[in-house]
């Protein structure tokens, strides 16, 4: 995806390195059942290749195989048993934002892309995990931001702090420390001022100030969806390690500066 999408759509969503778990019309029922029993799955798509093309036929489920039965019928095959109704294909230059709500209801969307060529399958399980690996690295961003302005609150007078932040942005309005975003407080840290203080108490301006700078930018980019996967993963131990350090700082930190911390 293009650093400049704001967008998540559906084929960066589609992971690259997982087989897509399919069945062809003429298999034996029993490998479709061993298969969704093997792997956890209640459907399968039903593809064939037609024209050296992967094309959607429907789809097989524990849902269609019982009405298959419960009608009497003695299903032999795939075919005896998939369908076509209620299934949903979308091509995957589509937003995923714009079928997620399909994607709760009926519990997956079969995916294709620009030639009409089957491509993937997204499931209401792969949102839900989709989603808790976005809201951990914010819960972290949001441990680092309040403890930041608990240190800058208890380390700068406020009035330091109003003067820093209206400097820059001259019609903000700052009464406590709450106001400030991530960007005040490393503006206030790497200032050279503050360069003796924070030495008191320990902490290496410079250091602190990168971390801080890539938390900033981290934060930008899953905003805009620029930030998935492994990189992630790798991004989530430093976030980890500095919430930590920022929470010991934290308490530590004495409010002899006549600061505040947040409310």
């Amino acid at each position: 995806m293009s650093s400049s999408s704001y967008e998540l759509l559906i084929r960066d969503f589609i992971p690259k390195d997982i087989e897509v778990l399919t069945i062809g019309p003429d298999a034996p029922l029993d490998r479709a059942m061993a298969l969704m029993m093997m792997e956890g799955v209640d459907q399968l798509p039903v593809v064939a290749v037609e024209k050296n093309k992967k094309a959607i036929k429907g789809y097989i489920g524990w849902q269609t195989i019982g009405e298959s039965y419960a009608l009497g019928k003695e299903p032999q095959k795939v075919r005896d048993c998939m369908t076509k109704k209620g299934l949903a294909v979308v091509y995957d230059s589509k937003p995923l934002l714009n079928v997620v709500s399909v994607i709760g209801k009926k519990g997956f969307i079969v995916v294709r892309n620009e030639q009409d060529e089957f491509c993937g399958v997204i499931t209401r399980g792969d949102v839900v995990r989709y989603l808790n690996e976005m809201f951990k690295p914010f819960a972290l961003i949001g441990q680092i931001d309040r403890h930041l302005r608990t240190i800058v609150g208890r380390m700068f007078p406020m009035a330091e702090i109003v003067k820093t932040v209206t400097a820059r942005f001259p019609d903000r309005r700052v009464s406590s420390v709450d106001d400030l975003t991530l960007g005040d407080c490393l503006e206030i840290m790497r200032r050279r001022a503050s360069r003796k203080l924070l030495e008191d108490h320990h902490i290496i301006q410079k250091r602190l100030c990168e971390k801080v700078e890539r938390v900033r930018r981290l934060r930008n980019d899953l905003t805009h969806f620029r930030s998935t996967g492994q990189g992630l993963t790798r991004e989530m131990a430093d976030l980890k390690r500095l919430a930590d350090y920022l929470k010991k700082l934290s308490e530590a930190t004495e409010d002899r500066r006549g600061g505040q911390a947040p409310s």
